[in-house]
Order: C-alpha cells, then structure tokens, then sequence
C-alpha cells in the first residue's frame, strides 16, 4: 500500500518519468520505481515550491531523496524533526510522512535534495 502511496505523490507532482539509463549506471539523483525511473534533477521538487515555513500535511505520504545512503546520526536528525521513515526507494530514497515538517527544516538539514 506505502508503494502505491508513493507512486501516486510522483505522479500527482507532475513528475518527469523517463527510462533507466541505456549503461545500466544508479544515478544518486534517479528514482528507480517499478513504473519506470525519475529523475529528481528535472521533477517538480516541493522544497523549492512549499514555503520554507509552511509545514507539509502530515496525513499524506512523500518520497524524500537524501544526496547519499543514510547515516545513523542523519537517521535521527531525520526523526528528532518529525519525519517518519518508511520503506526505501533506490536510489537513496524513503517513503515518509512529514508531520508538521517545514520545507525550511528539510533543507537546513543539508542533506535533503528532494520530496
């Protein structure tokens, strides 16, 4: 159901959904779904569109995409600021609810490049 979910957040940000790279090489910046990979570089990203103070609704699910694989200490930043960690999208992605998370907090985190 959390991927369906998450399908759904793509497509209702008017994601760009283009195919996996002819190479065969993970891009840190591409979402490998089962609908086909996203690129993120060119996908709407609601850190830019969401204003810094507004917090996200915490009732709906979000794909968050961190710049590398997630380390211990940016696992609990993550979850001392309200976002809840679901299941792993690759490459470098989680399902996540954000409650009362502000798109200024994500991005101050330093290590958040896309929801």
């Amino acid at each position: 159901m959390r991927r369906l979910s998450a399908v759904t957040v793509i497509a209702l940000v008017g994601s760009v959904v283009t195919s996996a790279a002819a190479d065969g090489e993970a891009n840190s910046r591409t979402l490998h779904l089962r609908v086909g990979a996203v690129d993120t570089r060119v996908a709407p990203n609601l850190l830019d569109a969401q204003a810094p103070a507004r917090a996200f609704a915490a009732d709906q699910a979000h794909v968050l995409q961190l710049a590398h694989a997630i380390r211990p200490e940016q696992r609990q930043a993550l979850e001392s600021a309200g976002v809840q960690l679901g299941a792993y999208l690759p490459d470098q992605a989680y399902i996540v609810r954000l409650n009362r998370v502000t798109a200024g907090t994500l991005t101050n985190l330093g290590f958040v490049t896309w929801v």
